[in-house]
């Protein structure tokens, strides 16, 4: 993520621009605004996408972000001429010198002409501010309701319970029927003469890729509950699609603008879910904020420092049960792992996702990683910064932080 994931974003837009397409360039510029509101491509493109009566709007915010940007300058003069009326033009006869009278009408009509212009300038600009003042003051309402304190959901809805209550489904394993070892070797075993019926071992077929204790996570929809350890606490997560990894789902930007979906990956014996978590102002709650805001605020909805929510995790997470749901199949597992890598690790942690499980054994001892082995599973998403940490420039509000988390599979009774 980070600067990587600004300039494939910018690069996507170009690009959609010169196909012509031009309604996904606006629908990827205004994601690159969201995720990246310092930065200042975003806001040029949505000027120069936009209605005239929003334009402004990012006119402005341009201004705010890089006064004396030349391409910023550029962008004003632009829009200034797209909203000034053309200039009145006054057509008259040749005057003669002496023709006073009508040398003075024409005057006249210039004076009055250049008053409606000022007029008209005026009005615009008095609306312009009143525009501006309603959107600063929207704005912070939106900033409280949006960023505000938020308190995490920890019941579940009966309904929701009930679907999950579905026999799990039992994954076959290899179990070949033979007696025990110590009858065979039984060194005073006495074999009868009359052959013995014996039962041909039963083979079952080796696990299908992308699939985790019977769950498909090849273009399937699947939904989450876990069962928090702390009193009643549950969390749930709607349904949402998983895809396999593929490297044009990242180049293309897919993954960036359409976030409704998560991406799962093999990777030494384990699968990982990256999934989206935070807001989006055009689809609202991504599939992991509701987990995202149980781990990292408080009962009062308030960021909890560093400390409080490793605790937390120790407390109410370690142990817990996930319930994977898909269509009739459930797959029951318990979380053995799981930590939480502050801004500064972000970048690192990145590199690491096809040895992933060990680089957090090895670098977060006390996570419980390298309790781990395949099969496992791997929830990955990110999180914000919490109370006391520095601010990493390198990332947006919601990609603070990357919190990971290990589970391993239950076998059915």
């Amino acid at each position: 993520m980070g600067n990587d994931i600004y300039l494939v974003l910018i690069n996507l837009t170009k690009e959609l621009l010169r196909g012509g397409e031009i309604d996904k360039a606006k629908l990827v510029a205004k994601h690159l605004i969201e995720k990246h509101p310092e930065g200042l491509d975003g806001w040029l493109f949505m000027v120069g996408l936009s209605a005239p009566h929003e334009r402004m709007i990012y006119v402005a915010k341009a201004l705010e972000i890089a006064p004396a940007d030349p391409r910023v300058k550029k962008v004003v003069a632009w829009a200034q001429d797209q909203i000034e009326d053309v200039p009145l033009r006054t057509e008259t006869a040749p005057l003669r010198i002496e023709d006073s009278d009508q040398i003075s009408k024409t005057t006249h009509l210039l004076h009055k002409s250049k008053k409606r212009n000022k007029s008209i300038k005026s009005v615009f600009f008095l609306l312009a501010g009143i525009i501006f003042a309603l959107i600063g003051i929207g704005s912070i309402i939106l900033y409280v309701l949006w960023f505000g304190p938020s308190r995490p959901q920890a019941t579940v809805s009966e309904e929701t319970l009930l679907v999950f209550q579905t026999t799990q489904a039992l994954i076959p394993t290899f179990a070949p029927s033979q007696e025990p070892l110590e009858t065979m070797i039984e060194p005073t075993q006495i074999f009868e003469s009359t052959p013995t019926a014996t039962q041909t071992p039963t083979l079952t077929p080796t696990p299908e890729w992308m699939t985790y204790d019977g769950i498909d996570f090849r273009d399937q929809e699947v939904e989450v509950l876990i069962d928090m350890t702390c009193g009643q606490d549950q969390v749930y997560l709607s349904p949402f699609n998983v895809v396999p990894y593929s490297p044009d789902i990242i180049e293309s930007g897919s993954f960036y603008f359409d976030l409704d979906f998560s991406i799962a990956w093999e990777h030494l014996g384990f699968y990982g879910l990256w999934i989206h978590s935070g807001r989006s102002a055009q689809t609202g709650d991504l599939p992991a904020y509701p987990l995202q805001i149980y781990l990292e605020n408080d009962q009062r909805g308030f960021r909890r420092y560093p400390d409080e929510f490793d605790q937390h995790i120790q407390d109410c997470l370690m142990g817990s049960t996930l319930r994977l749901r898909q269509g009739e199949t459930i797959s029951v597992s318990e979380v053995v792992a799981a930590v939480r890598v502050p801004p500064p690790g972000v970048d690192e942690v990145s590199r690491h996702p096809m040895d992933l499980v060990p680089y957090l054994a090895e670098n977060y001892p006390e996570s419980g990683f390298d309790q781990m082995a395949p099969p496992g599973l791997l929830f990955y998403f990110c999180g914000r910064q919490l109370t006391g940490e520095a601010f990493n420039n390198n990332h947006d509000y919601w990609t603070q932080s990357r919190i990971i988390i290990g589970f391993m599979p239950v076998e059915a009774d």
